[in-house]
């Protein structure tokens, strides 16, 4: 895993798009975050054995997805970026990068801002400071948001809501924002993370909120996590990434994708 001088600054945004029947002006949250040399990769990653802990985060305010008696209404959203997408920068950039299971998925806010917490199971652990076993929380913007709380926060005025809404139309309904073509986590979901970790002084930075703090934020939109897949005969993982890159069209779903494998993943960390 090559290391960048320490001091490099990760640039992280996320605008949230307003929503048909209501929507609201865009909403800002820009943050940098210094992060220093990453750990080196454990040269035993992926055979030593560890009961792990439990290091989850449970915010004190947080929610399930809606059931299906709930009103959704989907907008979209720019989420994360870095200057480069390749594995090889973005690993400079991590503090963590496993592969891991999720085992339960919810969500919360920061002053109206949505973000989707994963409880992940780590399978193996490719660099940084983590055990097999361990759980951990990893966060991401977007997500499932009570309209509630975007009234309460400012986040949408109450004269852009359909004004023949009542207060238990208003607290059964939800608005879901995410980056288009993509879906919110789910759980079983295996993938590979780079990671993040916020102490109190980057989760402040970051979600400008310290409630958050002892997660992991997954960054770099999609390009900072692979999801794990049969393709080819054998186990692959498939990332989202720009279509600058020009890589071939998922045939399923038509969405630009790279495909790798585990090794070849190790292998960049480590060059």
């Amino acid at each position: 895993m090559s290391t960048l001088p320490t001091g490099v600054v990760i640039g992280v945004a996320v605008l949230l798009l307003g929503i048909s029947g209501c929507s609201s002006a865009p909403v800002n949250v820009a943050a940098e975050v210094a992060v220093g040399a990453p750990a080196a990769m454990p040269a035993d990653h992926a055979t030593r054995p560890a009961l792990g802990t439990d290091r989850t985060v449970h915010p004190a305010e947080s929610w399930s997805a809606p059931d299906s008696g709930a009103k959704v209404s989907h907008g979209s959203g720019i989420v994360e970026f870095v200057g480069s997408s390749s594995i090889t920068a973005i690993a400079a950039h991590s503090d963590l990068a496993v592969r891991g299971t999720v085992t339960a998925v919810s969500y919360t806010h920061v002053d109206g801002q949505p973000y989707t917490l994963s409880d992940v199971k780590v399978s193996e652990v490719l660099a940084g400071d983590a055990k097999v076993g361990d759980l951990i929380t990893i966060v991401q913007p977007g997500g499932y948001i009570p309209l509630r709380i975007e009234l309460a926060t400012g986040q949408i005025d109450r004269s852009r809501v359909d004004p023949s809404l009542t207060q238990a139309e208003i607290d059964a309904s939800f608005n879901a924002y995410h980056w288009d073509g993509q879906r919110f986590p789910e759980v079983g979901d295996d993938s590979i993370y780079f990671l993040t970790e916020l102490t109190k002084a980057k989760a402040k930075s970051v979600v400008a909120s310290t409630s958050l703090t002892g997660t992991y934020f997954r960054g770099w939109s999609d390009a900072g996590q692979f999801r794990a897949t049969e393709r080819n005969g054998g186990e692959a993982f498939t990332r989202h990434v720009d279509p600058a890159e020009v890589v071939p069209g998922d045939p399923d779903t038509g969405a630009t994708i790279s495909v790798t494998r585990l090794r070849e993943v190790a292998q960049q960390i480590q060059s």
